[in-house]
């Protein structure tokens, strides 16, 4: 069954600064992502309008990304408004202890520096079989054109898999095959299909065409 709430203005949770995604968090709360400050909302176990909370997390780190926000494990990785990686319990952990937030992806800050801030929100992420994949736009790029792997496991990164000449639009999974990232034009053309299970792996071209999405409207 369902509940109907009643909701007023006086009811209403604002938020400070423009929400760039809303993540649910283990079906217990909401993850709230702005530019420069990251918030949750906990809507409790009656009206959210009365037993509703909200928690301040960062008012440093945020994201600009929201197609890279992914749960590995009991952890959740994103990219902030720097191009970096980051762990959302790992912040969690430094703002309580009053200490300066470390990303994950210090160890690439030569790849993070030269990361195009202006096309940040073309970023993708996946994670697959416990690993982060990631796809950035690095130097003058408009989408990514570079893929780096992160592994929690061993805390360490692998790559890059460049994608020279395509733009990135969507890292995928499917099934039990190997991970697989997706580049291509916008205009149809050539694509081209990377095999990321090997760092070496070549990309392979195939044809692609672009077509109107098929839309559902239900039954007449």
């Amino acid at each position: 069954t369902s509940t109907a709430f009643t909701w007023s203005a006086a009811n209403a949770f604002r938020f400070l600064g423009a929400i760039t995604h809303v993540h649910a968090w283990r079906n217990l709360s909401l993850i709230l992502f702005m530019r420069d400050r990251i918030d949750t909302f906990d809507p409790g176990s009656g009206d959210p309008a009365v037993t509703g909370s909200k928690t301040t997390i960062s008012t440093q780190i945020g994201s600009l990304s929201p197609f890279t926000v992914a749960e590995l494990g009991e952890d959740l990785f994103f990219i902030d408004q720097y191009g970096h990686t980051r762990s959302f319990a790992q912040t969690i952990q430094d703002e309580s202890r009053g200490i300066i937030n470390t990303p994950i992806s210090l160890h690439i800050q030569s790849v993070i520096e030269r990361v195009n801030l202006r096309r940040l929100q073309t970023a993708r992420a996946m994670v697959h079989k416990g690993v982060y994949h990631v796809a950035l736009p690095l130097d003058n790029a408009l989408y990514p054109n570079e893929i780096w792997s992160y592994n929690p496991s061993f805390q360490s990164w692998i790559g890059p898999k460049s994608l020279t000449g395509f733009g990135t639009f969507g890292v995928h999974s499917f099934e039990n095959e190997p991970e697989l990232a997706y580049s291509g034009n916008t205009d149809g053309g050539n694509a081209q299909l990377y095999r990321m299970f090997q760092p070496t792996a070549a990309g392979i071209t195939v044809t692609s065409t672009y077509e109107t999405p098929e839309i559902i409207l239900g039954n007449p």
